[in-house]
């Protein structure tokens, strides 16, 4: 029963409540270890408890933390994070907790600096934050300045040409679970593009996307191009004029296409990375950083081609689409095999990828009107922040962060996670400590759930899956 994880009922505090009535309280559905859940607002963080407010308890009460599996944060309609005021540009791997392990915290936003000390980004969730380079396991650096659209935001911005309820938005996600469910926007796209999102699914992973549509407004177009996936197989043609017509295949891996189909069939989930050249009538596909194809349209008409995208649902499989990028793309072709690029270099320091596939060792400097600069043993470079793509720091010494008792685990929204040490919660605010960059100040708007006692056995065998 729920009443044995309350440990005592408190009067309701006026000198805290005035202060609390000012901030919105976060609100979540709690979930207990053996199955209970209880809904209600967060007033106070503390070492052991937690002291929550609800609608039908006369005052508010504390619960034993002991006894709490995870809390699930409900989007009751407040707003979304300003996508606009930070771009996250740049995503920051932490070293794990323990050498065995693959999993690494992940911190998005803007990166605004780079010393021989800490990396420094400018978050949407946390404001500045200065991360240790010892604590940095890998930095990844998106094209910054040719970012267009990052989404999705709503599900308002897309046009429901099929007018049904077949998709849905919630934690900046959009949600199917209907078949040939149709949602389109007119993104301006570029000539040369590239389009990358996420996807996760329950039983099949069918996904279709219309690109360079002539008419947004239109479940079927007159012209685009098509990529669909379909358990596995990948599919890419181009409609013209009404009718589809064939693309040439230039260079299929068959050992990658393997990989994905055993991976699509365990991990329900894939990232793409979709490079269009309309000109030239050029498409190269990536799914979860991989080489799969490249295409060629025998007979490019870029006249012929709009500026929209599609999205299209193929089964009754529950679907979710998100982290939604559209960017510009400077036609060099990307480099599929890091690894190879890395095992050319020779000698010691930070090992540089650039976005053309290129790869160069040395020492990290400081960022200076968008160029860092790189003390190689042949002089110094100073390389534009934008043409790089990853910089691996796991030769820094220093391991990654410790297990510490009452850490917690955030999910971002848009995918992720962090875990931290909390100190205090006011209303939607959660001061909280990190071994990379300190104690800061979280919006809890960015992340969907809480996970309590992480390094427990007995608490994660009772954790279920993503209910997304």
């Amino acid at each position: 029963m729920l009443n044995q994880f309350i440990k005592f009922i408190l009067p309701v505090f006026l000198i805290s409540g005035s202060i609390l009535n000012a901030q919105k309280l976060l609100t979540g559905k709690i979930l207990f270890l053996n199955g209970d859940s209880l809904t209600a607002d967060i007033v106070e963080w503390k070492e052991d408890n937690i002291r929550i407010k609800h609608p039908f308890l006369l005052n508010e009460c504390v619960l034993d933390k002991a006894n709490i599996l995870e809390i699930k944060l409900l989007d009751n309609g407040s707003k979304e994070l300003e996508r606009d005021k930070v771009q996250d540009t740049t995503t920051i791997q932490i070293k794990p907790r323990y050498k065995s392990s693959n999993d690494n915290d992940t911190i998005r936003g803007n990166l605004v600096q780079n010393n021989a000390e800490a990396i420094t980004l400018e978050t949407n969730f946390a404001g500045e934050l200065k991360i240790q380079r010892s604590k940095i396991l890998n930095i990844d650096i998106d094209a910054t300045t040719n970012l267009l659209y990052h989404g999705p935001n709503s599900l308002d911005e897309w046009h429901n040409t099929l007018h049904n309820s077949s998709w849905s938005f919630t934690n900046s996600s959009l949600y199917s679970s209907e078949d040939m469910g149709n949602i389109s926007m007119d993104m301006k796209l570029p000539d040369q593009l590239l389009f990358s999102f996420d996807q996760h699914w329950r039983t099949s992973a069918y996904i279709n996307i219309k690109l360079f549509s002539d008419d947004h407004k239109m479940s079927r177009p007159n012209n685009y191009y098509e990529f669909s996936v379909r358990h596995g197989s990948i599919y890419v043609r181009k409609f013209i004029d009404g009718r589809f017509m064939a693309m040439n295949a230039l260079n299929k891996n068959f050992q990658n296409m393997q990989d994905l189909r055993r991976a699509m069939s365990v991990d329900k989930s894939a990232h793409y990375d979709l490079y269009l050249d309309k000109e030239k009538g050029i498409f190269h596909i990536f799914i979860n950083g991989k080489l799969m194809n490249s295409y060629q349209d025998p007979d490019p008409k870029p006249d012929k081609f709009g500026t929209s995208v599609h999205l299209v649902s193929g089964d009754n499989s529950p679907m979710k689409i998100n982290n939604i990028r559209v960017s510009r793309w400077s036609g060099n072709m990307p480099s599929n095999d890091d690894d190879k690029a890395f095992d050319k270099l020779k000698g010691e320091g930070q090992r540089i990828l650039l976005k053309n596939g290129d790869a160069i060792i040395g020492k990290t400097g400081k960022i200076n009107d968008g160029l860092m600069v790189i003390e190689t043993e042949f002089g110094p470079l100073k390389l534009r922040v934008t043409g790089m793509r990853s910089i691996d720091l796991s030769d820094t010494p220093d391991d990654g962060p410790k297990m510490y008792k009452g850490d917690i685990k955030l999910y971002y929204k848009d995918g992720g996670w962090i875990i931290v040490k909390p100190v205090a919660m006011l209303g939607s605010k959660l001061k909280a400590f990190h071994q990379a960059f300190g104690e800061k100040e979280f919006d809890m708007n960015a992340f969907k759930r809480i996970d309590l006692h992480v390094y427990s056995e007995q608490h994660n065998r009772a954790r279920k899956a993503d209910s997304w």
